[in-house]
């Protein structure tokens, strides 16, 4: 068993190129020693277990078992390929759930647990090791499967074309994820703008603040997933709101959340 701090999961899918690459090259990188387990072939490098899955990520169904194997659990990180309709070159992080109905795995109307410490120092350390490659570093809003108990983010990166391939940019993320330690901020639910949330991005990016789920100004936010936002991001203080970002209904109703739960309200 790895590590007496907590294990930290990592999760490759062979159903998806850039989860696979990266998967492989975090082997060359570290010195992973190979194990069999009842989810298959697993590595373990210090506290760090890298488990290959065949499913693609998005509907692996064995998530919410890994805690049973390793019952040390700190964080799951899944590795995945990113994409964009506007093919922007991005690195980017994110909780999973569906704030909205489910598209891609998970369930309609729920949030999986966040993992704003570890999500949000990945994400600060890919800003600082990323310049030059002409890839934006970014958070993204809540958006799809699968759904998890497990305190769990997703690193990716964006394919516009084959440059991801470079052990340049597979090492940036990889390293990122590696290197992450627990961000010493207060936790916070972000509200507002568009997918990448911008200015919450911005915000977490220039101060110690984190973010667990994130919503879009595209989501009607009910209390109910209002209040699951708050109940699937750890030792949550707030919500931070993007104002012009935002609705006045959705800012009314997330002031009466405040008031009710005795939350911060962070406007930016």
């Amino acid at each position: 068993m790895p590590g007496e701090s907590g294990n930290r999961v990592i999760i490759s899918s062979e159903r998806d190129e850039v989860s696979l690459a990266l998967g492989r090259r975090l082997l060359q990188l570290y010195n992973f020693s190979q194990i069999q387990g009842s989810l298959g072939t697993n590595f373990i490098y210090k506290n760090f277990v890298l488990i290959f899955i065949k499913e693609i990520h998005l509907n692996f169904s064995n998530i919410n078992s890994i805690d049973s194997l390793f019952p040390d659990l700190h964080d799951v990180v899944v590795l995945s390929r990113h994409s964009s309709g506007a093919n922007v070159k991005s690195m980017t992080v994110h909780p999973t759930g569906n704030p909205g109905e489910a598209m891609l795995g998970g369930l309609s109307g729920k949030l999986s647990m966040s993992d704003p410490q570890m999500m949000c120092s990945t994400l600060r350390l890919l800003k600082s090791e990323a310049p030059g490659f002409g890839y934006e570093v970014t958070l993204e809003a809540t958006h799809h499967g699968p759904l998890s108990h497990l305190p769990m983010h997703y690193a990716e990166i964006g394919v516009v074309d084959d440059k991801w391939k470079s052990d340049e940019i597979l090492d940036t993320l990889l390293k990122s994820v590696v290197g992450a330690a627990p961000s010493r901020g207060k936790n916070y639910v972000g509200v507002g703008g568009g997918h990448y949330m911008p200015k919450v991005t911005s915000h977490v990016l220039s101060g110690e603040e984190n973010v667990g789920h994130m919503l879009t100004k595209r989501v009607v936010p009910s209390i109910e997933i209002l209040a699951q936002s708050v109940e699937k991001t750890p030792e949550c203080k707030g919500f931070i709101v993007d104002r012009k970002g935002t609705n006045g209904e959705t800012r009314r109703i997330i002031r009466e959340i405040c008031e009710v739960r005795n939350l911060e309200l962070v406007i930016i």
